[in-house]
């Protein structure tokens, strides 16, 4: 994974208790849940960039106000029929 570099005020960067390696693990936070928000990356990958359980991201991430299931009708549909066919392939073998 790559750096990127980024401008942080010096008076938000130095609150109290805000140390170099906190204010890189709250952007990193930031910007995984940004991705996940505007569906980008699953709710796995955002864990796994984190380096969460996924239940303990889904939990982490409601308790934000991000839901876990945040699916439209049309998604639910599609995964309905992904399921039905995974079920005849295999009741087929």
């Amino acid at each position: 994974m790559g750096a990127v570099k980024l401008h942080i005020p010096k008076d938000v960067a130095d609150l109290p208790g805000n140390n170099p390696e906190e204010v890189e693990r709250s952007v990193h936070e930031i910007f995984v849940l940004s991705l996940y928000r505007q569906h980008e990356i699953s709710a796995g990958r955002a864990a796994e960039l984190l380096e969460m359980e996924l239940m303990a991201f889904a939990q982490w991430s409601s308790s934000l106000g991000i839901p876990y299931f945040d699916t439209d009708p049309e998604d639910w549909e599609n995964q309905l029929r992904a399921l039905e066919k995974l079920e005849r392939l295999d009741s087929e073998s």
